[in-house]
């Protein structure tokens, strides 16, 4: 099934043919490279969560500084899936993996391996979305549209691309309010707390994002998605491939995933407890008995040694 895909595509998607489909043309990938391709897809099935096998992203907490960088060794904390959480006392940050064969900055290398020089490229891009304050529910389950929510139910949208060569940009990181599929983004100009920052090696996007979880009182506190723990939060995602030419409405999109930040472990609750539960009901039990043979009707208590 893999090899069949990889070979003819899926029409009307982004998946492209990797064999001559044109009398005279080349494949694009050989007979040997597509069985390649197909073999070493099937090897990830070992190491990855198939979609909708698990809906629920856990977070892990730290003591100390959420990392600045995706090579971090504090990301071995979590489970090798695509999407890793971690957070502290006043940040959350997020780890996205997505594979990519192209680099796609505008006027990097890749412009100058594609076979047409006018083929439109633009910058790689990912973007988390979460519910704004007061936009969901989980009693009973209440959530805004994925696609950019609604206008009763708010989102906020943490925006990453990777930037330009030509014409010159940096990396982006931008915050957008979103009120529903048929209204328009709007940018927040002046938020400045958001922070990301993303590496490509190997295939492969990396795409580290962090902000603060909003426990403190702020300006946006009353928008922005408070991070509590002990709570499920909606979560989506989204993804551009610039070398396909994806730009805007038109990249790939998740549904609602949940995120869960676990309360801290308080093991003398967990273990003590239950222990002190059983004792105390040993202590009653013991002076039952002792209560119940001391006054049996008929049964004489037997003299202490000054009278006998």
């Amino acid at each position: 099934n893999i090899y069949r895909r990889v070979s003819i595509g899926i029409r009307g998607t982004p998946m492209p043919s990797h064999r001559a489909t044109d009398e005279g043309e080349e494949d694009a990938i050989g007979l040997e490279g597509r069985w390649h391709v197909a073999n070493y897809t099937y090897s990830l099935r070992d190491g990855s969560t198939r979609p909708g096998e698990r809906n629920v992203i856990q977070g892990v907490e730290l003591t100390g500084e959420l990392p600045d960088n995706a090579d971090d060794s504090v990301w071995q904390l979590n489970d090798a899936i695509s999407v890793r959480a971690l957070y502290n006392e006043s940040e959350i940050a997020f780890l996205l993996e997505f594979n990519d064969r192209t680099e796609s900055v505008p006027g990097g290398e890749v412009m100058s391996q594609l076979p047409d020089a006018d083929e439109l490229m633009f910058p790689d891009a990912v973007a988390l979305q979460f519910p704004q304050e007061n936009a969901f529910s989980t009693a009973p389950v209440e959530k805004p549209l994925y696609r950019h929510g609604d206008a009763n139910h708010h989102t906020t949208i943490w925006y990453w691309n990777a930037g330009s060569v030509e014409p010159a940009a940096p990396e982006q990181a931008l915050l957008f309010d979103a009120r529903g599929p048929d209204s328009k983004l709007t940018p927040r100009e002046d938020a400045s707390d958001l922070f990301a920052r993303g590496t490509w090696r190997e295939g492969q996007w990396r795409v580290l994002f962090k902000r603060p979880r909003g426990l403190s009182d702020g300006a946006n506190d009353a928008v922005d998605l408070v991070f509590r723990e002990g709570q499920f939060i909606p979560v989506s995602f989204a993804n551009w491939d610039g070398n396909n030419a994806e730009v805007g409405s038109k990249h790939t999109q998740t549904p609602w995933f949940w995120l869960l930040l676990p309360h801290e472990t308080n093991y003398n609750l967990v273990y003590g407890a239950p222990a002190g539960t059983s004792l105390g009901f040993l202590c009653a039990g013991t002076l039952l008995i002792w209560r119940v043979r001391r006054n049996r009707p008929g049964e004489s208590i037997p003299p202490d040694n000054d009278e006998t």
